[in-house]
């Protein structure tokens, strides 16, 4: 922001910053795109990821700027057989294409906000249920407890369940 108290650079509408949307970032061994509102998109990583994946609530960057994980980018973990569990942060709305192709390793996924994960969009070229995580992994974990049987809680949070969502259970 100095370049903004120059009077030179007041002819400009606005200065895209060299950290800006599209910028690409390693994090805890994870790979990350800035997206549009502070919002981070995961992408492939060259040799792919392994075991468990736990992904932080809020990354900071570029000066302390908070960002959140609301996209697992086409391909994001395609062909990672040796990935075992993933969580599933509760800011995540997207599930790109291809983002869990061929991950047959992938044995649990762990959530902690039902309402959240139920109103997730998974595409695909084919059928969301086969991009959907538990469909591959076949066990889902609410703070921990393995979801055997499902009643909605009381509290309204929960107003849409897209389809697929309990796919592989």
């Amino acid at each position: 922001n100095n370049y903004r108290a120059n009077t030179q650079w007041n002819r400009f509408a606005d200065i895209v910053e060299l950290w800006g949307i599209g910028y690409p970032f390693e994090f805890n061994g994870i790979n990350y795109v800035i997206q549009e509102n502070n919002t981070l998109a995961v992408v492939p990583k060259d040799g792919g990821y392994s075991v468990y994946i736990n992904f932080p609530v809020i990354i900071y960057q570029n000066n302390n700027t908070p960002y959140t994980i609301t996209t697992f980018g086409r391909n994001a973990f395609a062909n990672c057989t040796g990935i075992t569990s993933i969580s599933i942060p509760a800011t995540l709305t997207h599930i790109k294409e291809g983002a869990f192709w061929k991950c047959t390793g992938l044995k649990a996924v762990y959530i902690t906000d039902l309402a959240a994960f139920c109103n997730l969009t998974v595409e695909d070229n084919m059928t969301a249920v086969d991009n959907h995580p538990t469909y591959i992994a076949q066990h889902l974990y609410l703070n921990g407890q393995e979801i055997r049987d499902l009643g909605l809680p009381d509290d309204n949070r929960v107003t849409k369940i897209k389809y697929g969502t309990f796919a592989g259970l």
